[in-house]
């Protein structure tokens, strides 16, 4: 899932998984998301 995926379903009231938060933050901390 791309990151503004995550960032629209959030901004749209619908609640992330724990996987998804997860990849996300790993994204972030390893700079492969921006």
């Amino acid at each position: 899932m791309l990151p503004q995926e995550i960032i629209r379903s959030k901004r749209d009231g619908h609640k992330l998984s724990t996987q998804e938060i997860a990849s996300f933050i790993e994204g972030v901390t390893a700079g492969t998301v921006s």
